[in-house]
């Protein structure tokens, strides 16, 4: 009798994981780009496949290749900076995250993708690592529930082992649908604010596709564009990784 209540137990746990995994395609959210996917094209190598100029390595692409229903620019209280000295997309010099905590003192550029959780879940993986098998969401409908619900303001994914965007930070709503982004852990964090971890300017490729995005899709100027990404580099950050975090008056 026991063994047949554990066998139903673990049967309907099997049954719910089915149903989860097949509503993360129909739940669409906002994927908040800061970066070098401000770039519509650069985006959609993260959904399509492949890579674009100045770019050392391809992307595979999602599982479902389905272009993002609707895009909008926003500008939020968060300090976007450059941090790091290298990596293997882009070669010397440093790549753009977004600090956990909101700041009176700062405002970002973020490019919203309207997308499935899905592909979500795969830009995610993507940005991190291509050694990860997907056997189950690394964000999930749960996760999502649970930063919505309770204003949470973001959560460290642990199923992955290794990567620099390993935190998915949720930012508000937007027609009523979650925002998210991701970017570095709590712990990188602090070593950014103490100096442990580099702050460094972006390589020249990097540096001209967020331009590029800024100037002919944000409607900066050129002016405009260099002086932000200039003051993501050059300005140290500031404040605790421990300040208040507060969802309200989003944009």
């Amino acid at each position: 009798y026991l063994w047949r209540l554990r066998e139903m137990h673990y049967s309907n746990l099997i049954m719910d994981l089915v149903m989860i995994i097949k509503e993360i395609p129909k739940t669409f959210v906002w994927y908040a780009s800061y970066g070098s996917n401000m770039e519509m094209k650069r985006f959609l190598c993260y959904i399509e496949g492949g890579l674009v100029a100045g770019m050392q390595e391809a992307c595979e692409g999602s599982r479902d290749k389905t272009r993002p229903t609707e895009v909008k620019w926003r500008a939020v209280p968060y300090r976007m900076f450059f941090g790091r000295n290298a990596t293997k997309t882009w070669g010397p010099g440093g790549v753009a995250f977004l600090d956990l905590y909101r700041s009176r003192m700062h405002r970002a550029h973020i490019r919203l993708y309207k997308i499935s959780l899905q592909q979500f879940n795969d830009v995610l993986r993507q940005e991190n690592t291509r050694t990860h098998v997907m056997t189950s969401p690394l964000f999930g409908l749960t996760d999502l529930n649970y930063i919505v619900r309770n204003n949470h303001g973001y959560k460290f994914v642990k199923a992955l082992k290794k990567g620099w965007y390993r935190t998915v930070l949720y930012l508000g709503k937007e027609q009523k649908l979650p925002v998210l982004t991701f970017t570095c852990s709590p712990l990188k964090m602090e070593a950014f604010r103490s100096n442990k971890l580099p702050i460094c300017g972006p390589s020249k490729a990097y540096k001209d596709i967020i331009m590029k995005a800024l100037v002919e899709e944000r409607n900066l100027t050129q002016n405009q564009a260099l002086n932000y990404i200039r003051d993501c580099y050059k300005k140290p950050l500031r404040g605790s990784i421990f300040s208040h975090y507060c969802p309200c008056c989003f944009w």
